[in-house]
């Protein structure tokens, strides 16, 4: 959860190092065929793209338990906003405005309807809608 902190920008800075092609295997008989396998049909992008893919969706599932058991046990909603926030960027838009819902209801709990916090989530929530096009929801 740590890495949300620092928002989208940690999250791609660890998923752009990854490349197949700097994997290694215990023999390198074996790196040589499976490096071939992967030459010989989808190539390297592709399988660069699908652990990229499958990744991102295990890093933003996980972080999102641990946001929801933090908020969960009374701490405060900032890991919601983090994560609702990577998700924006990741253009998972309906994940992210569930997010700051839930980080709304916290906020409002914690200070009441009228509080700098709750307004901040607002914003946060129209520049999701802005985003998707939904305008009217947006106001």
């Amino acid at each position: 959860l740590a890495s949300f902190d620092h928002g989208f920008e940690g999250v791609m800075d660890a998923l752009v190092r990854i490349q197949a092609e700097k994997a290694t295997a215990f023999k390198d008989e074996d790196r040589k065929n499976i490096f071939k396998a992967i030459e010989d049909t989808v190539g390297f992008a592709a399988v660069n793209v699908a652990v990229k893919d499958q990744l991102r969706a295990w890093y933003l599932d996980t972080a999102a338990r641990l946001a929801e058991r933090e908020a969960e046990k009374g701490g405060d909603s900032a890991a919601l906003c983090n994560l609702a926030s990577a998700l924006k960027d990741f253009g998972e838009y309906e994940r992210a405005l569930s997010l700051y819902q839930r980080e709304l209801e916290l906020e409002v709990d914690a200070f009441g309807e009228v509080h700098e916090f709750v307004s901040n989530t607002f914003n946060r929530m129209a520049n999701v809608y802005k985003k998707q096009g939904r305008y009217e929801e947006a106001l």
